[in-house]
């Protein structure tokens, strides 16, 4: 191809670049660079005189053949990592819930109000985790195309009621109110994905109790 090309240009009166590839005794690559230029002699105007410079850029061209397989081995290694992630995430998700189900239910056990405390502390952090998994897995599952949206029929309101009760703690802990105005919904079934509306909700709500002070929060 490159001396086709060098071929090319000479008929045309053009200039050329190209990269040419040889063995060597030992059998080893080498590469040549080739730059020629169209040049007319002021006492040969009729004629095409060429210049030609011919560079080794063996070292080169090696080198971004290594800088090349190195991405490649790095894109490969990064590929079977996220889809080793995204194959686990019930795996991972589902030790998680059966703890935070059984701080809920310690919760409801009879305790005085330090042991309430400490497993208010313990569901906070343990919803804190829960929130950063699914971050690190979602994010996996789209590096591996793995990522899937469900269409299942569900009713709002439940899903909002759920969402707020999981979310009233981390609100009350600074003194606000967390108020769910849902009268423009009713009871009725919506098509779509409950958990991934439900992990949207809970990055716009966690960021609003973040960044609130004082008084309330409405989620209409």
């Amino acid at each position: 191809i490159a001396f086709k090309n060098i071929l090319t240009a000479t008929r045309l009166g053009e200039p050329v670049v190209e990269i040419l590839r040889s063995k060597k005794r030992d059998n080893s690559d080498y590469h040549l660079e080739i730059t020629m230029s169209p040049v007319t002699l002021p006492f040969e105007k009729d004629k095409k005189y060429y210049l030609g410079i011919l560079k080794d850029v063996t070292e080169q061209q090696l080198t971004a053949q290594l800088l090349i397989e190195a991405k490649q081995k790095a894109e490969e290694s990064t590929q079977m990592k996220s889809s080793f992630l995204a194959s686990m995430s019930h795996e991972i998700r589902t030790p998680m819930n059966g703890v935070m189900c059984m701080l809920e239910f310690l919760k409801e056990s009879n305790l005085d109000a330090q042991q309430l405390n400490y497993i208010s502390i313990a569901q906070n952090s343990a919803e804190s985790l829960l929130s950063i998994i699914n971050d690190i897995l979602d994010f996996s599952k789209v590096e591996a195309g793995k990522l899937e949206i469900e269409s299942t029929d569900f009713y709002l309101t439940d899903m909002l009621d759920g969402f707020i009760n999981s979310m009233a703690h981390q609100a009350h802990s600074k003194r606000l109110e967390l108020i769910l105005d849902a009268s423009a919904i009713g009871q009725q079934v919506v098509i779509g994905d409950p958990g991934r509306l439900r992990q949207i909700m809970t990055n716009l709500v966690s960021n609003a109790i973040k960044f609130t002070e004082r008084g309330e929060i409405v989620i209409r």
